[in-house]
């Protein structure tokens, strides 16, 4: 499903995909319902050489900028 991840925090989680959002976020929330974990955000959008950050230490700017290529 994500050819490759970036743990950013304990409750957060960045991945590249080719899937679309919407397909990702389904199949996300029926994985997170079978496993029985409880509700809370889930944010699936794509994220374009245009964005902007700050905060994020240097590998994580480099696992984003790989990302985006």
């Amino acid at each position: 499903m994500a050819s490759s991840h970036w743990r950013v925090a304990p409750g957060a989680t960045l991945l590249g995909t080719d899937l679309s959002p919407g397909y990702l976020r389904d199949h996300l929330r029926r994985a997170l319902d079978g496993a029985g974990a409880p509700p809370g955000l889930l944010l699936v959008t794509p994220l374009s050489n245009g964005a902007a950050w700050h905060g994020i230490p240097p590998e994580g700017e480099e696992w984003i900028a790989g990302e985006a290529d």
